[in-house]
């Protein structure tokens, strides 16, 4: 399997080849979990990330249609990387909320005399 494509490791993936995916798992890991650490700065959710994107491939295989798995790795990074930074945004959003009325100079007893 070593001298076989991706693309045509993917295609044994889509056959359930477990040896398949494994080597497809090993020979693209490292670059996906350096996109999403450039990106994040973290090293445990750069491997969270990766490790979500390896299983939903295996999970949905028989129902993806794949002409480069490279590249759709790596956009899957970069999808699930803008996710990580849209909820934490989300987070941040309510957390400044709550430091606003936190911050607003009265104590929660003062609003309810």
């Amino acid at each position: 399997m070593r001298s076989m494509s991706l693309e045509d490791l993917f295609l044994l993936v889509k056959e359930s080849n477990e040896g398949a995916f494994d080597e497809l798992y090993h020979r693209s890991w490292k670059k996906l979990y350096e996109i999403a650490f450039r990106r994040l700065q973290d090293e445990n959710i750069a491997k969270e990330i990766v490790q979500d994107i390896y299983i939903d491939l295996w999970e949905k295989r028989d129902r993806k249609t794949i002409q480069d798995i490279d590249h759709y790795l790596c956009q899957a990074v970069r999808f699930k990387v803008i996710d990580k930074f849209r909820k934490e945004k989300k987070y941040f959003d309510e957390l400044e909320t709550l430091v606003e009325k936190l911050s607003d100079g009265s104590t929660a007893d003062e609003r309810y005399i």
